[in-house]
């Protein structure tokens, strides 16, 4: 976009938006016992083609400090056909994680060649039921709006845990949206 407004508050996290970049923000927090989801609002803005091998970006959640697939909470390519053109609820199940201290994480990948953002903002945790298995479009409740943090580069390969590094949670995102667009993911229920 040529301008972006925060949905609310004065700022917005921008990740991507410029070649052969890894971004992410954190957050350490523990869940609260009756918490079932996190929503947040998203923004995608690209013209990349749709392909798991381009541009990518995902939300994960960890309590053990080994990030698994059960620990990617959504995945999604940035590309022209997810662009968003404004904001975009998105809420996941948390429930596996109540009450566990956890690193929520997101992060967007890009590669060499077309440029692609991903915007968030109000990141919230609800206690209401999540619709369907995974992700939906609509709110499922919201609670006190969590502060994500910016970590210095140096910090990063850290806090992926099993992933190994940012290119080892890459290849289990690219993973998981290989699997969900070819249909063959499991389904969580």
């Amino acid at each position: 976009p040529t301008a972006l407004d925060a949905h609310s508050g004065q700022w917005a996290t921008w990740l991507g938006g410029d070649y052969y970049e890894t971004s992410a923000i954190f957050q350490t927090f523990t869940v609260p016992a009756g918490a079932r989801s996190l929503t947040y609002l998203r923004w995608i803005a690209s013209n990349d083609r749709c392909n798991p091998d381009y541009d990518i970006a995902g939300v994960v959640m960890d309590a053990d400090g080994d990030v698994t697939d059960g620990d990617v909470l959504d995945a999604f390519v940035l590309c022209d056909e997810t662009s968003t053109f404004g904001w975009q609820a998105r809420t996941v199940d948390i429930s596996q994680f109540a009450g566990q201290r956890v690193e929520l994480s997101i992060v967007a990948f890009t590669d060499s060649f077309i440029n692609s953002n991903l915007f968030v903002d109000d990141v919230s945790l609800g206690a209401g039921d999540v619709t369907g298995a995974g992700v939906t479009e609509a709110f499922a409740g919201t609670a006190d709006g969590l502060a994500l943090q910016r970590r210095p580069a140096e910090d990063e390969a850290e806090s992926v845990g099993a992933a190994g590094s940012m290119t080892g949670l890459k290849s289990l995102l690219r993973e998981q949206l290989v699997e969900r667009l070819s249909g063959t993911a499991p389904v969580k229920e």
